[in-house]
This record gives structure tokens, sequence and C-alpha cells, in this order.
């Protein structure tokens, strides 16, 4: 049980002064047994997860023969030389009405503590208007820990494709699209704060941008090229990593097709380059003015995506600079 200590001020003993102390005290009263269910469930978890770790460990140590001293030796030393430091992942907890609970060293995920249990945000029911005041409240925090203010929302947009969008007006609102949210988007936390990176970033984001009505695709391409640099895009999930890049070279490659000089296609993918050297490189080739093709090379995984140049075409054609 939590134990809160509260003073509680009387004016007099009148009849209106005593309902207003029975207010007080019902609120208290229902607060402590909402903290008591969390506090409750977080144990249960918390006793599950290390139950279950314990576990795994016995069974991997019971099924592996010990290894040689000359090579245990030899790895300690590895390891000392390029002085690694093994960080648990973690993982965040927020009440059912998107109040922060708990940071946990157990994956990367953000989990909602709700009636049926711990649930994802692809699990969570959007056509209910609490679940997206708590799914709101969630992102602004999420934002407050990286350093953002502002206005955050969600909501269903048309563009069912679409993760997040910065309003134009002067609030400079991000929404997140609650389609995408369902399909998991945003269950990853990395994923969320790289797109709130995307979005709030007032150096290389969109609230660095001036709405003007002039909105260019070599604009957006830089967008995406300043998401690839945030802190922590390495940590976020590979399809996000993936989206990314994607998004960043088919919208330089609009920008060129279109004529658009602001930013050479060519000075873009070097800064790529050169930044995420030993993780990435784009490798591509102009058909005259036209369309390109392009080939992302993940140099950790030995693993690349390539995009032909009919593929662009069909990828990009009807997309909008602001798409």
């Amino acid at each position: 049980m939590i134990i809160r200590k509260h003073n509680i001020e009387l004016k007099d003993l009148s009849t209106s002064e005593m309902a207003r102390f029975r207010q007080i005290m019902l609120g208290i009263w229902r607060q402590q047994i909402e903290d008591d269910k969390n506090s409750d469930e977080m144990f249960k978890y918390a006793k599950k997860q290390n139950i279950t770790t314990k576990e795994s460990h016995k069974n991997h140590d019971d099924n592996t023969k010990k290894p040689e001293k000359a090579k245990l030796k030899d790895k300690a030393s590895t390891l000392k030389n390029k002085k690694q430091k093994v960080k648990k992942e973690r993982g965040r907890i927020y009440s059912s009405s998107g109040r922060f609970i708990e940071e946990i060293e157990n994956g990367n995920k953000i989990l909602v503590n709700t009636k049926l249990g711990l649930k994802y945000l692809s699990q969570l029911d959007y056509s209910k208007k609490g679940t997206t005041y708590a799914v709101t409240r969630i992102i602004t925090s999420e934002a407050k820990e990286m350093g953002y203010t502002g206005w955050f929302g969600v909501k269903k947009m048309d563009n069912e494709s679409t993760i997040a969008h910065t309003s134009p007006n002067k609030t400079r609102t991000i929404f997140f699209n609650s389609t995408q949210l369902k399909k998991g988007s945003s269950d990853n936390f990395y994923d969320m704060r790289n797109t709130i990176h995307h979005e709030g970033d007032k150096v290389d984001g969109h609230r660095s941008e001036k709405p003007t009505g002039n909105y260019k695709f070599s604009h957006h391409a830089a967008v995406y090229l300043g998401q690839t640099k945030a802190k922590d895009f390495y940590k976020s999930s590979q399809k996000n990593q993936d989206q990314a890049i994607t998004g960043f070279m088919l919208r330089a490659i609009k920008a060129k097709a279109e004529g658009e000089n602001e930013i050479e296609l060519k000075d873009m993918v070097n800064d790529f380059n050169i930044f995420h050297n030993g993780y990435y490189n784009i490798d591509y080739f102009f058909y005259g003015q036209n369309y390109s093709n392009f080939t992302i090379y993940n140099l950790k995984t030995n693993t690349s995506i390539h995009f032909e140049k009919d593929k662009i075409y069909d990828e990009i054609k009807d997309k909008k600079p602001e798409d």
C-alpha cells in the first residue's frame, strides 16, 4: 500500500464546509484505491518477468557446455579493450488515464495498465474518447522527456499511411494518427520519440519550418534526413529506420526530378553517408534528369533495400511535398 499524508484546512465547521471536507476525503480514498491497484499490478508484472528471466537463464545454463578457459579469457579481454557496457533495455508503464507510473528494465515498449491488464498502444480502443485523451497524455509525457513542449493530440486521418502530422496553424499541434497507432507504429517508445523528433524538432523537424504555401520536396527530404540523425535513432525498430531512410531518398529524388535546386541530391546523400558511416550507405544512379534507382545498404546486418526507378515513380508520382 502507498501511504500519503494530506493536510486539509477547514474554514469553519459549517454544513457547507463539512460537505467540502467529505468530498475531499472521497477523492483521496478513490486515488488510494487506484494507486494500490496500480502498485499491485506492477508487483505482479515485475514478479512474473523476474521468474521468467530466472527460468530462462537456468535452462540456458543447463543446456550450455562451459567454454575453454582460454576462450573465456580472450572474450573478457576483448570486452575490456572495447570498454563495452551492457545496458538493459527498458519499458515504460502508464496508467489507463495516461499518467506515468514506472520505468522497468524490460524491453522498449510502452505499456498501459488497463482493467484487463497491461496493454500495448496498438491493443487499445481508439473509438473511445478516454483512450485518445490517455494516449495524448502519454505522447506529451514522452515529448517532455525529450525536452519538447507544445500541443499534441490523437486523431484519425484521411491518409491511413501517415504516422503523424504537424498542423500549419499557430499552435503547431502534433497529431498522431490513431490508425497507425492501432497498427503498432508507436508501441516501441523509441519509434514514438523518433516520430516526435521528425515533427517537433526546432532545428530540422516540421516545427522548425514556417508555413508559407510554397513547400517543396527538398524541404521534406531535409526533415527525413534530420530524423535519421536523431538521438537513439539506432535504438528504434528496424522498420522505423527503413521507413525514415526510404522516405528521405524518395523525396530527395522527387525534388531533383521536379527541378528543385535548393539542396543538391548528391550533397544530401553524401551528408547521410558520412553521418551514418559504418551503419548505412546509400548508392544511387540517375537516368538523365528523370528518376533514379537507389540501394540502401545496412552495414550491420549485411542486408539491403533496392528501389528501381519504375517502383520509385509509382511510389511518389501522386505525392505532395507535405505527404
